[in-house]
């Protein structure tokens, strides 16, 4: 089940997600988010990651920390590190490959 996400507990979800968190800005009017939400809700369902929405009218200030211009645009998070972000519609394999692209970065290596 996903998690309303706002600026009143965005901080502590990050803070107590474990595995990969997966932020979906979206708004109620995007006919795109429309076709990408039942995508991450199946991610979701299947144990992919864990699923936090953001509706960017409710939360704009939330949207502009994220620098978020489009929706759906999806932030990827791992132990309170951001770790990716996405723009615009993916299918299910295409967000299941970058997961596992996801899975091998290390946010504390040297580059």
């Amino acid at each position: 089940m996903s998690i309303k996400l706002s600026l009143d507990n965005f901080d502590e979800t990050i803070q107590n997600t474990k595995g990969i968190l997966l932020v979906d800005f979206h708004a109620e009017w995007c006919g795109p988010c429309k076709i990408l939400g039942p995508v991450l809700d199946e991610l979701e369902a299947e144990g992919y990651i864990t699923l936090g929405k953001v509706d960017i009218d409710e939360n704009p200030r939330l949207a502009d920390l994220f620098q978020v211009s489009a929706v759906p645009t999806m932030v990827f998070f791992r132990d309170c590190q951001k770790i990716g972000q996405g723009v615009g519609v993916y299918t299910k394999d295409e967000i299941i490959e970058y997961l596992g692209r996801l899975e091998l970065y290390d946010p504390y290596q040297q580059q």
